[in-house]
């Protein structure tokens, strides 16, 4: 999905984006021949706060049931810094890259900013979902957190974590087996919740 990118498109667009693709998807299930029973959302990184959002914001509307949601290393925009955001400056996503990313998005103290600012979101009756994280990237933490607040709330959740691998990995098949293997077992929970 292309969605409206900041700044040149002023927050929360790319998050409206989202919530209209996920909801046209489901109105037009039928011409599109897919089963609007199996309907997920997914992303990584800034996708992935977009797919976490939308399944928020559908969680309680019963004409469009999401069914699973795939976050890849999320970022939930945590109140304040984790370890591993003060830990981390790359190799991936530099602490400059994320203040920047931030400062472009600029929804702190904006009305409606709780639909980037995960940690604000209640989840309880949220679809099912798998949650990954990668252990040299800065997102690490506040990933865990939402797959543990996911948990708290009662909602199903599977969590993957890989050590030895940065941000971003699941476009640099290359660079370790572990890629490989996250990617099999990624792509195989999907098959097995949307079968």
């Amino acid at each position: 999905m292309e969605y409206r990118l900041a700044p040149e498109h002023s927050f929360p667009a790319g998050h409206d984006d989202a919530l209209a693709t996920v909801r046209w998807c489901f109105e037009n299930a039928e011409k599109l021949n897919v089963d609007a029973g199996r309907i997920a959302v997914g992303g990584d990184s800034a996708g992935a706060n977009l797919a976490a959002y939308t399944a928020n914001a559908l969680v309680r509307d019963p004409d469009y049931p999401v069914a699973w949601q795939m976050l890849l290393y999320p970022v939930t925009w945590p109140a304040s810094p984790t370890t591993s955001r003060e830990e981390f400056d790359g190799p991936v996503l530099t602490k400059a890259e994320l203040a920047w990313f931030e400062s472009c998005l600029a929804f702190r103290g904006k009305s409606g900013c709780e639909r980037a600012e995960l940690w604000r979101a209640k989840l309880d009756g949220v679809a099912p979902a798998l949650l990954v994280t990668a252990g040299h990237d800065p997102l690490r933490d506040e990933g865990q957190d939402y797959a543990e607040r996911l948990a708290a709330e009662g909602v199903e959740v599977k969590y993957l974590h890989f050590a030895e691998l940065p941000h971003d990995f699941y476009i640099m098949p290359d660079i370790s087996p572990a890629v490989s293997r996250a990617i099999s077992l990624t792509s195989t929970e999907l098959r097995a919740q949307l079968a």
